[in-house]
């Protein structure tokens, strides 16, 4: 029988707190990848060995795409760690669960690895936490006046319409970054599960691979569009003050 559940299993109880298998996979994943970049930090060598390349190679060309999206140097300097974390944890978070054996341990009769990308509370909050970087980065750089009219306008019938379209249009990111990287992983996992239950030894290789790929894009969406929105919360009051400066031309000529 196919069990198949939206919400992780819970392994136990601590302070409190729920502890689920989604939560220690996410915990452990985080955890390794700060020991392996911690390793190659202290290890540094002229002549790099492989991991030390990897890594290099990695983080050379997440910060060229993070420059060759802004355009700008210092932008890119602040956007690069976010980036990059995102990148790499989504990343690590998909593909452990193409380790061969991973899947069949369990604890208390309950499974200790689900992939943290799977459980919806995980990617909710990250997307919450992103989401209310890029509104500060919004008020910071153009202002809060600014960024209050921009959603409340009373000046016309038509900027009142627009600014309601413009709350809309910020609600609905929420929505499709979270599900976005959710439902494509969750799907996966279930269509994989359930073809492995039909047909044991011959399914499963091409969808595991179809996995194996959408693993892989759907870690770099996420990231890449959390860089977009940052960037375009600048954009937009660059062009403020292009505006402004026009504006304060023409009053003086």
């Amino acid at each position: 029988m196919i069990e198949i559940s939206l919400k992780p299993d819970v392994l136990g109880i601590f302070a409190g707190f729920p502890i689920t298998n989604a939560l220690l996979v996410s915990v452990l994943t985080t955890i390794v990848l700060c020991v392996i970049f911690m390793f190659v930090a202290r290890r540094m060598k002229q002549v790099p060995g492989r991991l030390q390349l990897f890594v290099e190679t990695f983080l050379t060309g997440s910060y060229e795409f993070v420059h060759g999206v802004t355009q700008n140097e210092t932008v890119t300097k602040r956007m690069f760690p976010i980036f990059t974390t995102l990148l790499l944890f989504f990343l690590a978070a998909n593909l452990t669960g193409f380790i061969p054996g991973l899947a069949a341990l369990s604890f208390n009769d309950m499974p200790l690895y689900r992939s943290a990308t799977s459980d919806y509370a995980l990617i909710f909050v990250i997307t919450m936490v992103m989401f209310i970087g890029w509104q500060l980065v919004a008020i910071v750089s153009g202002g809060l006046f600014g960024y209050v009219k921009k959603y409340i306008n009373f000046s016309s019938p038509m900027d009142f319409v627009m600014g309601l379209l413009d709350i809309i249009g910020e609600s609905a990111k929420i929505v499709s970054l979270s599900f976005r990287l959710f439902g494509n992983i969750f799907a996966g996992e279930v269509i994989a599960t359930v073809m492995l239950v039909l047909m044991p030894y011959v399914a499963p290789v091409p969808f595991a691979l179809l996995g194996l790929l959408s693993s892989v894009i759907q870690a770099a969406v996420f990231p890449i569009l959390v860089l977009i929105f940052f960037n375009m919360a600048i954009v937009v009051k660059e062009e403020k003050q292009k505006e402004v400066l026009v504006a304060e031309g023409a009053s003086t000529k």
